[in-house]
């Protein structure tokens, strides 16, 4: 009776030791998994962060380009209302026939540039 009572303690230490080691074990599990949890909180906060920030930046952004738009449309319309005022009488101006003109030094002046005496 001895005996069997020996390796019935002998059994059931030796399932306490790999209780005990799966105990271990779990228990160091659990403690990587917690100091990832923590490291992937940090992350997710920190992403947020940026996350608003880019939003914040996208909306700064989308406003400058809004009133950048606006003043291009500006210049474009006064761009074409000189053109269209300017239009006519630059091509009444290029159909007057001007001839060279003497002047003082024996110069002659044409109509954009000098030329010397030749």
């Amino acid at each position: 009776m001895q005996t069997y009572s020996d390796s019935k303690l002998e059994g059931l230490e030796d399932q306490l030791r790999k209780m005990k080691t799966q105990v271990d074990d779990l228990t160091r599990t659990n403690s990587e998994l917690v100091n990832t949890r923590n490291r992937l909180t940090t992350e997710n906060g920190d992403l947020q962060r940026q996350v608003r920030d880019l939003e914040n930046n996208y909306g700064a952004f989308s406003k400058n380009k809004g009133q950048l738009q606006s003043q291009l449309d500006d210049a474009k319309s006064k761009l074409e209302e000189e053109i269209r005022v300017t239009t006519p009488a630059l091509f009444a101006l290029s159909h007057v026939h001007c001839g060279p003109k003497k002047v003082s030094n024996s110069r002659i002046i044409t109509r954009s540039y000098l030329k010397p005496r030749q």
